[in-house]
């Protein structure tokens, strides 16, 4: 048994040395022609730190993009059109007209912007896509396909059917039950938020002491109360943020947002540590769980969603989230809670788990704060 906590806590010091949820975010913006035999409009945007790794246009590797780095990779760009992408109309693949490669700039990240006529030679039929930017290099790669008010989320390799206009109400289903998916990934794959809700489990696992002085558990009823009272306080906390920011009534930059969690991680871990005497669990996870809130909206935020999309989109990732939790939750904490009646090793699991805890969320603070990312030059 102690050479399994050993494992465990190995295992998440590991995670301490990586970098919790990376993003990477496209969107395609298809404009069907106006009139029968007229070519389709494509926008598509990458974020540059995108393109960066896999054109390499930061080329004296000093942090920013200069205007000259991005015009020497143009070409490159370009060509991405045609290895990235493939659209067909019943069986007949189209040809991008008229490529051309700028940049745009968002609230939160620069972007790499290819615009093209779709040629399709008047062909008849649904558009299919099939989509292989980052495939085979980043899993976690999403591209939000925009047509009109249909919108799907696209992953690396995928081959997607986009519907006609008398398919809107099976797009915004798609776009819904995608957007739950994304949500459930994005919880899945956030060690930060992961090691957040690691750190509102300590409590639960702790000794309490007793006005004799003694030391006792709480019974598992008790702990799955106090449990369930926390997890709802941080529910509501980053779902009301997750709401303001996503839909523009509070806007902050990613960077401070990601440190700060960062640091949530660590101040909770004390906490933890410590004992929760002084401070009430819930409201700290309110707390706290505010600005988890606008992580979770950077993502959100990234996909470009908008319009009844946006509403669609963000009522199916908040639903993701919370499955994700749930899940994480439901899983870990029953294994927690069978360890800390474990002999000889019970009584070291939450102080273990709040010190890996300290040590995680510090490295990821400090990387935060040093870390450097592409600029527009």
């Amino acid at each position: 048994m102690k050479k399994l906590f050993s494992a465990c806590l190995l295992a998440l010091l590991w995670v301490g040395s990586v970098q919790a949820h990376e993003t990477s975010r496209a969107a395609l913006k298809i404009t069907p022609a106006e009139a029968p035999g007229q070519a389709m409009s494509v926008v598509w945007e990458i974020a540059l730190a995108d393109l960066d790794v896999l054109l390499d246009l930061d080329r004296n590797l000093d942090g920013a993009l200069t205007i000259d780095e991005f015009n020497a990779g143009r070409a490159a760009m370009i060509r991405l059109t045609e290895s990235s992408l493939t659209f067909d109309v019943g069986g007949h693949v189209c040809t991008p007209v008229d490529v051309t490669a700028g940049r745009a700039y968002g609230d939160r990240a620069s972007y790499g912007q290819l615009a093209f006529w779709l040629d399709c030679d008047q062909a008849a039929g649904p558009l299919q896509l099939d989509y292989r930017l980052f495939q085979g290099l980043d899993a976690n790669h999403r591209v939000l396909v925009n047509s009109g008010e249909r919108q799907w989320l696209v992953t690396p390799g995928d081959s997607m059917l986009l519907m006609s206009a008398d398919d809107a109400e099976g797009g915004r289903w798609h776009a819904f039950t995608g957007f739950v998916g994304e949500g459930v990934h994005h919880i899945l794959i956030g060690w930060d938020h992961l090691a957040f809700l690691l750190t509102l489990m300590v409590p639960a696992l702790m000794l309490r002491r007793r006005a004799d002085g003694s030391r006792t558990r709480m019974t598992l009823k008790a702990a799955g109360m106090s449990l369930a009272l926390t997890i709802t306080a941080f529910t509501l906390a980053h779902s009301l943020t997750l709401l303001l920011a996503t839909t523009g009534w509070i806007t902050l930059p990613a960077g401070p947002v990601e440190a700060v969690i960062a640091a949530s991680i660590v101040l909770a871990a004390v906490a933890g540590l410590l004992g929760y005497g002084r401070v009430s669990t819930a409201r700290l996870a309110f707390g706290f769980g505010l600005v988890h809130g606008l992580g979770f909206a950077n993502v959100m935020q990234a996909t470009g969603a908008a319009g009844h999309g946006l509403i669609v989109g963000l009522a199916g990732f908040n639903i993701g989230v919370e499955i994700g939790q749930l899940f994480f939750v439901g899983l870990l904490f029953p294994l927690l809670w069978l360890l800390v009646r474990a002999p000889g090793v019970g009584r070291w699991v939450g102080p273990g788990l709040s010190a890996s805890l300290i040590l995680v969320g510090s490295v990821w603070f400090a990387e935060r704060l040093g870390g450097w990312e592409l600029l527009p030059g």
